[in-house]
């Protein structure tokens, strides 16, 4: 197998990720930082954090020295090893730039970058708040990944790609709707 990476969201499938299997790059978010990582991502810019970080980011970079820290260009140099996000190569890489949190970004940045296997542990996005907007982006990145011939793997338990359908597919009877006979529209 070549280039592997790991990608780690904040639920509860972030504990099944291969963290000890060094064949495996970890890609993680620093406010939940992973065991191991390789990579650490953070686009958001200096300007949307303002100064709430500024003991984190050195908190981090002690915590991770080896670690290669993915950043908005205006927080570069402010980790021991800052790289830039090269967000506009990547955005012209993808078919249509849709871009809704840190986990689309690594996905962009892993198809970019030729990865042939991309793992998402505790990347499970059901529920209400910013996961409703962010969710398309990320499946839709899934989705190009597949297409470019990219193994994705997701673990049974993560509900990314599961039904919000009470029956688990769109189109079933499954609510008081159907059973009082108003199945149309």
């Amino acid at each position: 197998m070549g280039r592997q990476v790991a990608i780690l969201g904040a639920a509860s499938t972030a504990a099944l990720a291969p963290t000890g299997d060094p064949d495996w790059e970890v890609w993680g978010i620093p406010w939940y930082p992973p065991a191991r990582a390789t990579r650490l991502f953070d686009i958001h810019s200096a300007d949307f954090w303002g100064d709430l970080v500024e003991d984190w980011e050195a908190d981090i970079s002690e915590r991770f020295p080896d670690a290669d820290f993915y950043c908005h260009p205006s927080r570069h140099g402010r980790f021991t090893r800052s790289v830039p996000f090269p967000f506009e190569e990547v955005e012209a890489a993808m078919p249509i730039p849709f871009f809704e949190c840190t986990i689309s970004y690594q996905l962009a940045l892993a198809i970019w970058e030729g990865v042939e296997r991309i793992g998402l542990w505790g990347v499970h996005m059901m529920g209400a708040g910013e996961y409703a907007f962010q969710r398309p982006s990320v499946t839709y990145l899934v989705g190009i990944a597949q297409g470019m011939g990219i193994e994705v793997v997701i673990p049974e338990e993560a509900t990314l790609f599961k039904s919000n359908h009470r029956c688990g597919r769109y189109g079933l009877a499954h609510d008081e709707i159907f059973k009082k006979g108003r199945v149309n529209g």
